[in-house]
Formats: structure tokens, C-alpha cells, sequence
């Protein structure tokens, strides 16, 4: 829980939110921002309390701006790590696009959902057949949803909202079947195919390993859980006019996957007119 703060400085500041000036408002906002967390619940009571929507929405600037920073500071230490865990670095991100902490409650739900496939799982199965079994938990048992880029929403693309609802785009959805299958030790990543999100699963047998198309036994398409082969990925290249370039069959790793999440959400945000979270999310971009 986030302490209170009895500071008659605070206290002088929150009232001069209500000032039309905004060369009053600019000094006072970055003066509460330098508070930190502690200052939450006073702005929160303002917020609840405000008669003015202008109030409330400056209010809330606030609060974003003090959330933000936090999850900088976390998601810059999680980068410069040498081989940063994609759960993690998603789960400080989810934080963007809901003012509570909801970690632990995720946390949970994924270690359910992790538990629920290793249930249907065993050493004696196949590759293939692995990953036709953590389709049908997903997709069959767990009820999970893909929507198409039409009908996608900001929430479609965090981890959150996707365990929480069960419904993801294709990115989101992708991303969590990547982590789920990391966390069954099963082997399975995203490729950087364009113009699709798209997951394979690379050779296990050493004398057959190869280099580009051919070190990709089959791939899993995560907006509806269904394998495909070979001939199917080649018809997709050719119909885009792509060759079988070798880079689009090599995996991306949790930095590159986070980078590419923070870019097609910044621009989901952009269009959906949530100039803030765009705002946040290309200044996480520009981090060094």
C-alpha cells in the first residue's frame, strides 16, 4: 500500500490543480510528479472528488507521469539485462494501461495455466504432438480467443487483459504462447517473418539442423492455435511477393520482442487516440 504523505507543500499544490493558468499548472505538475507514489492516494481523493472534468483530467495526468516513471526505471533495468525474461518484461509493462499493480494476481494465473498443460503433457510425445496439445489447452479447455487486426483493441495486445479476458490479437496471444511453452521447456519461438506473427518450432535432431526455411519443422499460428507446415508458410512468402530470406526463419529474442510489442502499441495507441500511452510508449522506445 502507498503512504500517505502529510505534507502541508503537497496538500498547497493539489490545490492549485484547480488553476485554468497553465503556467501555473506546468511548475505544480512537475513539483507533484517529484513526489513520487506517496503522493497516489491524496490525487486519487482529488480525482474522486473533483467537480471539474478539466480537474480530473490533470489529475490523472499526474498520476500517469508518477506510474510512468516507475515503470521506466523497471523496464530500463530489465533491458540491460544480458538475457531478460519475456514474462517479466511484459509484466512491468502491463502497468502502462492499468493504474493497479495486478502482478501477483498474473503471476497466478499464469502458474494455472502453466500447471493445467504440463497436466496433459509427457516425455513420450512427440514435438508436433506437444504443441497440438498445448493448442487444445489454450484454444479448447481455457477458451482462449484470437480477434483479427479489425477488431482489436489497446487491451488485445497486454498480457493482462489477454490472461484476464481470454481474448488477444495475434501479437498478444503469440507472445503468451511463447512464454507458456518457455515455461514447459518446450521448444518454440517467435520468427521474424513479415507482415505475420508467427511461432515455430526448430529442429531437435542434431544431424537435421539447417540454416533459414529448412531449420523449421512447423509453425503454430497463435490466433488460432493451428500447426501448418512447410508448404503453407512458402504459399504465404509467395503470395507477398518475399523470398525465403534466411533472417525471417531466425528467433527473435525478449529485447527484440519487447521492442516490436512497444511499436505496434504505440501506434494502436495512436490511432485510438490515447496520446498519453503513444507518448509513454515511444519515450520507453528512446531509452538508452
Amino acid at each position: 500500500m502507498v503512504p500517505t504523505v502529510n505534507d502541508p507543500e503537497l496538500f498547497a499544490l493539489i490545490r492549485l490543480l484547480d488553476d485554468p493558468d497553465e503556467n501555473v499548472f506546468e511548475p505544480v505538475f512537475n513539483r507533484i510528479v517529484q513526489y513520487g507514489y506517496r503522493a497516489i492516494p491524496q490525487l486519487e481523493h482529488v480525482w474522486e472528488t473533483a467537480e471539474q472534468a478539466d480537474q480530473q483530467v490533470r489529475v490523472e495526468s499526474i498520476i500517469r507521469r508518477i506510474q510512468y516513471l516507475e515503470i521506466a526505471q523497471r523496464y530500463q533495468y530489465w533491458r540491460q539485462q544480458s538475457s531478460p525474461d519475456l514474462w517479466e518484461g511484459l509484466l512491468i509493462l502491463d502497468q502502462l494501461y492499468h493504474r493497479e499493480d495486478r502482478t501477483e494476481i498474473l503471476r497466478q494465473s499464469m502458474e494455472q495455466l502453466r500447471r493445467n498443460a504440463w497436466l496433459e503433457l509427457n516425455q513420450y510425445l512427440t514435438p508436433l504432438e506437444q504443441m497440438n496439445v498445448l493448442s487444445r489447452v489454450l484454444f479448447e479447455h481455457e477458451r482462449f480467443k484470437g480477434i483479427d487486426s479489425a477488431r482489436e483493441k489497446i487491451a488485445s495486445h497486454f498480457i493482462g487483459d489477454i490472461l484476464t479476458n481470454r481474448i488477444g490479437n495475434q501479437v498478444g496471444l503469440g507472445l503468451l504462447i511463447q512464454i507458456l511453452a518457455e515455461k514447459l521447456d518446450l521448444s518454440l519461438y517467435a520468427l521474424s517473418v513479415p507482415g505475420i506473427f508467427v511461432l515455430g518450432s526448430p529442429n531437435v535432431i542434431k544431424s537435421r539442423e539447417k540454416k533459414g526455411i529448412d531449420s523449421i519443422d512447423f509453425y503454430l499460428d497463435p490466433q488460432t492455435g493451428e500447426l501448418f507446415g512447410r508448404a503453407e508458410i512458402e504459399l504465404y512468402m509467395r503470395r507477398i511477393h518475399q523470398p525465403l530470406e534466411e533472417s525471417f526463419f531466425e528467433p527473435l529474442f525478449a529485447k527484440q520482442l519487447v521492442e516490436w510489442w512497444l511499436r505496434k502499441v504505440a501506434q494502436k495507441a495512436q490511432e485510438s487516440g490515447d496520446l498519453i500511452l503513444a507518448a509513454q510508449l515511444s519515450e520507453l522506445l528512446r531509452l538508452p
